[in-house]
């Protein structure tokens, strides 16, 4: 049981899906998984940079499993935590500070 990131985009981005993400794995009792499989297309002019970081060392798979969670829109959606379980990815940008 895990709740799998995935991150897309630049930096910035990886940020906050990060901090999502292990926002929801504290809030699930389980562990963070990130997947960075989107950085494996040739086509993509970003990569991923979170590894760049020190204390983020958590697990790198390749997709994503569980319940998906994936972003409506952009403004915070408070359902995200109610609708997270043990075993969940989350797709999105998630750009506020709310979630974590």
């Amino acid at each position: 049981m895990s709740v799998t990131t995935y991150c897309m985009g630049g930096l910035g981005n990886q940020c906050f899906q990060y901090a999502t993400g292990l926002a929801l794995a504290r809030h699930t009792g389980t562990n963070l998984l990130i997947d960075n499989s989107r950085y494996d297309q040739d086509s993509e002019w970003r990569v991923y940079s979170l590894g760049l970081f020190t204390g983020v060392d958590e697990p790198i798979v390749k997709g994503m499993s569980g319940r998906i969670i994936v972003e409506q829109s952009m403004p915070y959606d408070p359902n995200v935590f109610a609708c997270a379980t043990r075993d969940c990815s989350i797709k999105g940008y998630w750009q506020t500070e709310k979630y974590f």
